[in-house]
């Protein structure tokens, strides 16, 4: 019987692959592992780890393996992500945190009159930053001329000042120009200023007025001139306590406007 039992068996054991029948499996044939040949980077690899993709740093100039390419400070992602430009030593996210948008890489000037694109220029604000006006192209700026010395009426900056707190998040930023202190030809005090009115925008100490006489063609102070978006000149001239209101009005009429933003291309 145990021999009949093992004659009927045979046929099975023989389907059955022993050990020795299984072939090994070839490190080559594995579909997993990147062959010698194959230098391709997967596109969300990022060496350095600053939240910028390799192939996205090749294109827009950053170094991959740095993750500060321009030293200043910031992660490339950081500056990237935020506006600002990883490649540009002098460009990155600013103390005050000040409202930005994608910039272009040019803008071209034409002038101070009304309807002109205003040339670009440069002040030190209360931090010690040096900021360039055609970086804040995509905002709608507000021009702020003014001094410490307040008329009878009372100082406008507490206006101003709200005003810019209900609206820089829709992309509008003041930049100031303080050309006096508290007294006639005294030197304007900048974090005085600020801290008397409780101004979170840039204040620029500029008893000069160098840059703030191209738009100060009227002899008053306060005094304000509206830029939109591509840096054009809507309004060169509004001055005077009571002018604010209009000047308002002027912004909220440019934020009603259409506008694509400048092309940033993001990872």
């Amino acid at each position: 019987m145990s021999r009949l039992l093992l004659l009927l068996a045979l046929p099975l054991l023989a389907a059955c692959p022993t050990p020795s029948n299984q072939p090994l499996p070839d490190d080559d044939d594995d579909d997993s592992a990147i062959g010698d040949d194959d230098d391709s980077t997967p596109e969300d690899v990022d060496w350095d780890d600053d939240g910028l993709p390799n192939d996205f740093e090749d294109s827009i100039g950053t170094d991959p393996t740095n993750n500060d390419s321009d030293e200043d400070g910031f992660l490339d992602g950081t500056e990237y992500y935020a506006y600002f430009r990883p490649w540009d030593g002098t460009d990155y996210p600013y103390v005050g945190e000040y409202p930005r948008a994608p910039i272009p890489d040019t803008i071209e000037s034409e002038g101070f009159n009304q309807l002109q694109v205003s040339p670009d220029w440069s002040a030190v604000d209360q931090f010690g930053q040096e900021l360039f006006l055609h970086r804040f192209a995509g905002n709608i700026v507000i021009v702020y001329i003014d001094t410490e010395e307040a008329p009878p009426i009372g100082s406008v900056a507490p206006l101003v000042q709200k005003a810019y707190a209900e609206l820089q998040d829709q992309g509008v930023v003041v930049l100031c120009f303080l050309t006096q202190g508290l007294t006639f030809g005294s030197p304007p005090d900048a974090q005085r200023f600020i801290d008397t009115h409780g101004i979170t925008f840039p204040v620029f100490e500029h008893q000069n007025q160098s840059i703030s006489s191209d738009y100060h063609v009227d002899p008053f102070v306060p005094h304000w001139s509206v830029l939109f978006r591509n840096m054009r000149i809507f309004d060169i001239s509004a001055s005077g306590y009571n002018e604010w209101e209009d000047v308002l009005s002027q912004v909220e009429t440019l934020l009603e406007e259409e506008w694509t933003d400048y092309d940033w291309p993001l990872p």
